[in-house]
């Protein structure tokens, strides 16, 4: 759920800014580790970088085949 939360949020983000998920990988990877620690900060039992490498692998085109 929290996942798809932030992929949610990341993926509009992208259709604004107009992005390649695949050629900005790397501009991608940073809007989804703002909105991830945005959303997650402070006392959260949330394993933070865990969930930015599955939403990155989702939207970039890495997730399972």
């Amino acid at each position: 759920m929290d996942a798809v939360l932030v992929e949610s949020r990341v993926r509009e983000q992208i259709r604004t800014l107009d992005l390649d998920p695949v050629q900005d990988s790397a501009r991608v990877l940073h809007l989804i580790q703002e909105c991830a620690s945005d959303l997650f900060a402070g006392g959260s039992m949330i394993d933070v970088p865990a969930l930015v490498l599955e939403v990155h692998h989702q939207i970039s085109g890495f997730g399972p085949l």
